[in-house]
């Protein structure tokens, strides 16, 4: 799981990264979570758990991940610039709802790719099964 994690990270930051590509932020930078739980559950083991249980995990370990960055970066960011009350409530705002967000897309991408994956075994054990008889 960890890996996976990794990876959907990974991917998070190259989403937000494209920020500066004009055009091109319009799509990746709201896509990026679900692009995350999408690829990155395809790196976890499988388990014999169904695609919404194996979804919900990856995306709340995901979102866990992104709360503590945020987090992190909104505290240094405190302590180094001393912002105002008002700044601080807004920075703090702004990681609870990019987690929130992150979280929730990242649990959608994980749960339709695997939903795909077990349509596509499931497909893929028929034809051998017709193709025997």
């Amino acid at each position: 799981m960890v890996k996976g994690i990794l990876v959907g990270f990974g991917i998070l930051i190259l989403s937000l990264c494209s920020i500066i590509i004009p055009i091109a932020h319009f799509v990746t930078v709201p896509g990026g979570p679900f692009f995350a739980g999408f690829v990155g559950i395809g790196h976890v083991k499988e388990s014999s758990d169904s695609y919404g249980i194996k979804g919900m995990k990856f995306g709340s370990l995901l979102g866990l991940l992104v709360l503590l960055v945020a987090g992190l970066a909104a505290a240094v960011v405190m302590l180094l610039l001393d912002p105002s009350q008002k700044i601080t409530v807004i920075m703090w705002f702004g990681v609870i709802v990019f987690t929130l967000y992150t979280g929730s897309m990242a649990t959608l991408g994980a749960m339709y790719s695997s939903m795909r994956a077990d349509r596509t075994a499931d497909s893929t054990t028929e034809e051998t099964t017709m193709a025997e008889g």
